[in-house]
């Protein structure tokens, strides 16, 4: 008759082991969570332009300077003005969140000052003038 051969015994798990085993796997998951959050929260609050990158003005606009455009019936010269005016109004270096008013705005073509209000986007400042009618510049 043959021998039998009983089975080798389950290997034994050492505490230690299976302690780094949980450890390892604990730290992988806080690190996907942290992840996941940070992108959540970059998401909700809306991540801006990316810092050195020159957003577009809207389609339609007519170029004035590489940094000035006007669409509708705006003009180069009054959004040279409107620029001159938005600069001396804001300290350099700051970005308000409200809007800017602008009195007394020189319109070099029309012979005439106007009121604007300047609104900062995404990458450049925002002035309408009419339903049909806004500067942009950055």
């Amino acid at each position: 008759m043959p021998e039998v051969v009983p089975a080798p015994p389950p290997p034994v798990r050492s505490a230690g082991g299976l302690l780094r085993r949980n450890l390892i796997f604990g730290v992988t998951a806080a690190l996907i969570l942290l992840v996941v959050i940070v992108v959540v929260v970059n998401f909700v609050k809306g991540a801006g332009p990316t810092p050195g990158v020159t957003q577009t003005f809207p389609a339609g606009v007519q170029m004035c300077s590489e940094n000035v455009a006007v669409i509708g019936d705006a003009t180069c010269e009054f959004a040279g003005s409107i620029q001159t005016a938005y600069h001396a109004a804001v300290p350099a270096g700051e970005t308000p969140s409200d809007p800017v008013q602008l009195n007394e705005v020189a319109d070099p073509v029309r012979q005439e000052p106007f009121t604007v209000v300047c609104q900062q986007g995404p990458g450049y400042v925002s002035c309408p003038l009419s339903d049909s009618a806004a500067v942009y510049f950055r």
